[in-house]
């Protein structure tokens, strides 16, 4: 058993190369043959597949899949075409009194994913600035499930909160990013650093909390010194705080080590920085 294991995660390898084009990736993202004897599970996973060597797609095993790839073209071509299979074998089995009710994707998936969250409604809000605007684009390169500036009103207790950009990327994973402009926090907070903690940490976290989620906060135009602190204090309580340079690529990287994890494909242990992955649908 342990043999065919190998053999299947040595496949999963080679595939990601293939479609990624990143060798990098495999180094840090996958485990390494030698060390496969002492992680689990003992048994291969069945769940990553190679398509048309365009793309790969994840079986979650709940009724829902993910397609990876290397470009957003790519990764819509290829789940484009899952779709229509999807949709001619449902017509098939109609015959036998299975019938396919519908196939959603994108933000019809991400707004089905929030409303398994309690709450009393879901309202539309308008980006408040440029900077969660660029935000939001550049993670839309990422996932085609993104919901921008989402008002959540909850039930108990009763209270609401807005959301940046969330990306609800699969039943029971869900990342919220929120967008801090220093200029901005500055001049709310008063150049308190305590107050400032309170909008950076503290809220961030909190919301996140309420539907379940991660909890990333993007900065921009802090000073290294007090975005330093910030990060330290981020992580005692399990908030990432992400520059603005280099957001994109982290985000990228910690949605696939979770999708690659879901899957059952061992993971590395971090010691470098894995390579970017263009596009998860």
């Amino acid at each position: 058993m342990r043999e065919l294991y190998r053999r299947k995660h040595s496949e999963d390898t080679r595939d990601l190369i293939d479609i990624l084009q990143e060798p990098g990736l495999t180094e840090n993202a996958i485990a390494s043959p030698e060390r496969i004897d002492d992680l689990l599970p003992r048994k291969p996973s069945n769940r990553l597949h190679k398509v048309n060597n365009r793309a790969l797609i994840i079986d979650n095993e709940d009724g829902t899949y993910h397609t990876i790839a290397r470009d957003k073209a790519a990764a819509e071509e290829v789940s484009a075409w899952t779709i229509s299979e999807i949709e001619r074998v449902g017509r098939v089995t109609t015959d036998f009194g299975l019938t396919l009710d519908n196939v959603i994707t994108g933000k019809e998936f991400g707004l089905r994913v929030l409303r398994q969250v309690e709450n009393q409604g879901i309202i539309q809000r308008e980006a408040k600035n440029e900077f969660e605007k660029q935000v939001s684009a550049d993670l839309t390169q990422i996932t085609n499930s993104v919901l921008s500036n989402q008002e959540i009103m909850f039930a108990k207790p009763d209270e609401s909160f807005e959301y940046d950009v969330l990306l609800p990327i699969a039943n029971q994973f869900i990342v919220d990013v929120e967008v801090k402009d220093h200029e901005i926090v500055r001049e709310e907070t008063h150049l308190n650093f305590d107050n400032m903690k309170q909008r950076i940490i503290s809220v961030p976290l909190d919301k996140a909390r309420r539907i379940s989620a991660v909890a990333i906060v993007v900065t921009k135009g802090f000073p290294r010194d007090k975005l330093n602190q910030l990060k330290e204090l981020g992580t005692s309580r399990s908030v990432v705080l992400l520059d603005e340079s280099g957001y994109k690529t982290e985000i990228e990287r910690f949605i696939l080590r979770v999708l690659l994890r879901r899957a059952g494909i061992p993971r590395r242990i971090f010691t470098s920085r894995p390579a970017q992955v263009r596009s998860i649908v």
